[in-house]
C-alpha cells in the first residue's frame, strides 16, 4: 500500500493518465484544457461540478478524488485506484442505493455557494463530507426526486442561516 498521501492535483493527474492524457480528460469531462491545466498544476481548485465530471470520466470514486484516501496502485494509470476506507457496517438497503449524481452535484454547488456568500473557506474534503451527509439525509427522508429538491432548498437555507449567525451561535462555519 502506498502510504504517501497525495494532493488533489496529483489525483487529477492520475485521472488524466487513466483516461489517456490531459487532452483526453478535457474532452471526456467537458472541462476546457486551460482550466484543466490550472487544476493539474495546483494553480486553482476545481468546483464541485468539475470534480464530479473528472471522477466520472476517469471512472474513480468521487470520495477518492475529493478526500484523497490513500490509494494502492496510485502510480498505475491502467488500474482504477483502490481506495482504503474504514470498514463500516452498512445495511443492505443503503448499500444498494445508487448515487444520484445530479442531486449530489446540486448539493455540492449549493454548499460551495453558501460558503462563498459569507467569505468562508471550505476544503474539498469538508465539502465532500458535508455534501455526503446532506445527500444521505435527503435520500433517507424523500423517495420522490421533486421532494428531494425541495428538501435540498430547505437544508441550504438552514446552512446559510447557520453560516450567517454570529460566532458562538452556530458551529457550522467549519464543516
Amino acid at each position: 500500500m502506498n502510504t504517501e498521501i497525495i494532493g488533489l492535483c496529483d489525483r487529477i493527474k492520475i485521472c488524466a493518465a487513466m483516461v489517456g492524457s490531459g487532452d483526453a480528460l478535457s474532452k471526456a469531462s467537458g472541462i476546457p484544457r486551460r482550466t484543466l491545466e490550472n487544476y493539474l498544476s495546483g494553480r486553482s481548485e476545481p468546483k464541485a461540478s468539475a470534480l464530479f465530471a473528472i471522477a466520472k470520466s476517469a471512472g474513480v470514486s468521487i470520495d477518492w478524488l475529493i478526500a484523497g484516501y490513500e490509494a494502492e496502485n496510485a502510480g498505475m494509470p491502467s488500474a482504477a485506484p483502490i481506495v482504503s476506507q474504514p470498514t463500516v457496517s452498512v445495511p443492505d438497503a443503503i448499500q444498494r442505493q445508487p448515487l444520484d449524481e445530479d442531486l449530489h452535484a446540486s448539493i455540492a454547488d449549493g454548499i460551495s455557494k453558501a460558503y462563498r456568500d459569507v467569505n468562508a473557506r471550505l476544503s474539498p474534503a469538508d465539502l465532500g463530507r458535508l455534501s455526503a451527509r446532506m445527500h444521505g439525509e435527503l435520500i433517507d427522508l424523500y423517495d420522490d426526486p421533486a421532494e428531494r429538491s425541495i428538501g435540498l432548498k430547505a437544508l441550504l437555507r438552514q446552512l446559510q442561516r447557520d453560516l450567517q449567525a454570529p460566532p458562538g451561535k452556530s458551529d457550522k462555519r467549519s464543516a
